[in-house]
């Protein structure tokens, strides 16, 4: 194995947080244009690596020990998914008729939180709260 330059910022202080600069929600997406980017000889390696960073078999074992976001960011989250969101956008507006397009936009903007705050829960309990936290 070898160890991805965060890996080896870590070990410096193993107490170090590395957090997502973005929703969680776009790792993955995020991960696949890194590796296809990469130079061919290199990107078994790198995947290895990204792997690692946000580890999806165990979530607790990963790199990223929390992550932020804000609503910019959060806009990735939707295009990245843009037919899941569009679903979902609707069924909130079918079910709430009666909210204007802010309150709307605020409820959608907590749910891509909560989603983000799921994906990092298994580092938050398994850290006993010290990790897996998320800024919105």
């Amino acid at each position: 194995m070898i160890e991805s330059p965060v890996e080896r910022l870590i070990a410096t202080n193993p107490d170090m947080e590395i957090w997502w600069d973005s929703s969680p929600l776009v790792f993955k997406q995020w991960k696949q244009k890194m590796i296809k980017a990469a130079k061919p000889g290199k990107q078994a390696l790198l995947e290895e690596q990204l792997d690692r960073l946000y580890n999806y078999a165990d979530p607790a074992k990963s790199v990223f020990r929390g992550c932020t976001t804000n609503p910019p960011l959060s806009l990735q989250a939707f295009k990245s998914e843009s037919v899941i969101w569009n679903e979902w956008i609707d069924e909130l507006i079918l079910a709430n008729a009666k909210l204007d397009y802010k309150e709307l936009a605020w409820l959608t903007y907590k749910e891509v939180i909560k989603r983000g705050a799921e994906m990092y829960l298994p580092i938050h309990q398994a850290s006993k709260g010290r990790f897996g936290w998320i800024s919105g």
